[in-house]
């Protein structure tokens, strides 16, 4: 009688395992995920940009435009990621007093394909205002220049798709012209 609780227990434990690995075995199949893995479109979309991402600024100008014209500031950015920067980018403007301008660029225009460069034009009118000249001259040891960080739109294996800034992949620079 003691032997046959002892074989009744084991088979209770060996056919729970089984039916959990099956279980498993089924859930890797039919792709089914527990939402406690962090599969979400944006960790993934994070994991994506982490990966195939890679932006550089080639060169960066201020433009101090005269008679009442805005100023401009030309941006020459290349795209080496595997991937297109298909929403646009973050953009921080770093002034010598340590002020940042913060501002999302993402109308079309500004988007970047992979393995391309491209030179972008903005003036006050796409809503940045980055200062004048003054703030950019004379930095000593403060950084005074540029951010840029890539912002894509990811579609998740599920059909969800999301707006990614990879701040992973940010990337700056000092300016190289101010006039």
């Amino acid at each position: 009688m003691k032997h046959l609780k002892f074989l009744i227990v084991t088979l209770v434990i060996v056919l729970g395992f089984f039916i959990y690995y099956e279980y498993s075995k089924i859930n890797d199949l039919w792709a089914i995920e527990s939402p406690t893995m962090g599969d979400t479109c944006a960790n993934n979309g994070f994991i994506k940009c982490d990966n195939e991402a890679e932006l550089f600024i080639n060169q960066v100008e201020f433009q101090d435009m005269q008679n009442n014209e805005p100023d401009l500031l030309i941006l020459n950015l290349t795209n080496n990621g595997a991937m297109d920067i298909n929403v646009g980018w973050h953009l921080i403007i770093h002034k010598k007093d340590e002020e940042r301008v913060n501002h999302a660029i993402k109308e079309r225009e500004f988007e970047l394909p992979r393995k391309t460069s491209k030179m972008f034009v903005i003036d006050k009118t796409n809503s940045v205002d980055f200062g004048k000249k003054e703030e950019f001259q004379n930095c000593g040891d403060v950084f005074c220049g540029i951010t840029v960080v890539p912002i894509i739109l990811y579609q998740h294996k599920n059909g969800d798709i999301c707006e990614v800034e990879c701040s992973t992949k940010a990337t700056r620079r000092r300016f190289d012209i101010i006039s």
